[in-house]
């Protein structure tokens, strides 16, 4: 049969201005942990955008999250939307507005 659609979620973010540090500590500290401890996803990694075409990045940082093979990545977001709004995941003031989030499919293996 046809190999099962694999699945990331893509989050853009940036800090509230001043607060870098203390967001950093807590997208790594504890906002990933409570994702990847959240049924549909398995991994996260975090990234710094340094420029975008050639210019200043409208988002600053990137976390990619592997969403669990044969899990609905719409599924699994609409959980961790759902545990940030109750309470469930521990919230910052460090973060923020205008997040983008993107669900995406993977196309093929990575190539060498």
């Amino acid at each position: 049969g046809a190999p099962m659609p694999s699945y990331q979620v893509h989050v853009l973010t940036n800090p509230v201005p001043g607060k870098e540090a203390e967001f950093t500590k807590w997208y790594d500290e504890v906002h990933v942990p409570e994702i990847i401890a959240t049924e549909g996803f398995v991994t996260g990694q975090r990234f710094e955008i340094k420029s975008h075409n050639g210019a200043a990045p409208t988002h600053r940082f990137l976390a990619i999250y592997d969403v669990t093979p044969g899990h609905d990545p719409a599924v699994a977001l609409a959980d961790i939307v759902g545990r940030t709004q109750d309470g469930r995941f521990t919230a910052t003031d460090a973060m923020g507005p205008n997040a983008a989030i993107q669900i995406v499919e993977v196309l093929g293996p990575q190539q060498k």
